[in-house]
């Protein structure tokens, strides 16, 4: 019976650390690609350039609801819901921001609420995990640069910060992961529940 668990555990690690490189890669594609495209800044879907930017900050968007969504089954008390709630928030920021430009005008409103979530749930996860190191101390703080990155907005170059925190957040769970240390929090909470 612990075996499974066990399992279920390595397999939402392994999960979590992919999907925060793939999130890390897509937001600097998308940074990048706003910068040096000619129609970069423009999203209204009639051109390739928006159809790529829609396309790579659907992939980071998603890519982060779904490593936020595999954390939060890592962990306990409110870190978890906070994790979870910071992946509803970013799942509906990159749809609201998809369906409006190429929909309707009013999904913005999604998009505003689904992103202000995100950049609140997760930096009060980065300080959770900060106080509980369910993380590790240190690890989880850049969920928080990540979110602070966001809010410093795309025309500062915020949005390639954010990439950076992702994929170093994916790097450094994947190594630290592979030392099993700190992580073997989810195998302590199943013996002692």
């Amino acid at each position: 019976m612990n075996s499974q668990p066990s399992g279920f555990g390595a397999s939402a690690r392994s999960l979590a650390v992919g999907t925060s490189i793939l999130s890390g890669i897509a937001w600097l594609a998308w940074e990048f690609s706003r910068r040096f495209w000619a129609d970069g800044a423009s999203s209204d879907c009639s051109t390739s350039a928006d159809f790529y930017n829609d396309a790579t900050f659907a992939l980071a968007t998603t890519a982060a609801a779904v490593a936020l969504g595999c954390l939060s089954r890592l962990l306990r008390g409110a870190p978890r819901w906070l994790s979870l709630a910071a992946a509803v928030g970013v799942a509906a920021g990159g749809i609201g921001n998809s369906v409006e430009h190429c929909v309707a005008e009013p999904f913005f409103l999604m998009f505003v609420a689904g992103m202000l979530v995100y950049v609140l749930a997760t930096c009060a996860l980065s300080v959770a995990l900060f106080v509980t190191a369910q993380l590790g101390r240190w690890l989880g703080l850049l969920f928080g640069v990540s979110a602070l990155g966001l809010n410093a907005g795309s025309e500062r170059g915020g949005v390639a910060v954010t990439g950076a925190a992702w994929l170093l957040f994916g790097v450094l769970f994947a190594v630290m992961a592979k030392g099993d240390n700190k992580f073997a929090f989810s195998d302590r909470v199943e013996h002692e529940m």
